[in-house]
């Protein structure tokens, strides 16, 4: 009975998996979008004409190639041509992309139009 009970144990602990060490934890590496390419927006005649300045706000979809593929203003309109021409030229900008451990992932930035008058 008693060489059994010795087997009964042997075969338990041959059974029994090492406990492995957990992987370290990877730390993820991002990097936000860069502007790379701005284009100035033309200020429209009308707004010289009437005096007007202000700022238009906006949220851009920055695609994996650095291209601009959404661009939606917030907030109150300018007029007088104003946030057509931001919207035109923020269309036309390049960015190096948003990358997640060194691969380009599709991000949001904003950005701040600004049309102030020179002197």
């Amino acid at each position: 009975m008693g060489a059994v009970g010795r087997n009964a144990v042997n075969a338990v602990t041959e059974r029994a998996t090492p406990v492995q060490e957990p992987a370290p934890v990877k730390e993820v590496v991002r990097r936000k979008a860069k502007l790379i390419k701005r284009v100035k927006p033309r200020y429209p005649k009308a707004a010289l004409r009437a005096g007007i300045e202000g700022k238009i706000i906006f949220l851009l979809t920055v695609g994996v190639d650095g291209r601009v593929r959404k661009a939606k203003a917030l907030g109150k309109k300018l007029g007088y041509g104003l946030d057509e021409a931001a919207m035109k030229a923020v269309k036309k900008f390049k960015y190096r992309p948003a990358t997640v451990d060194g691969k380009a992932v599709v991000s949001t930035v904003r950005f701040n139009c600004i049309f102030v008058l020179e002197n």
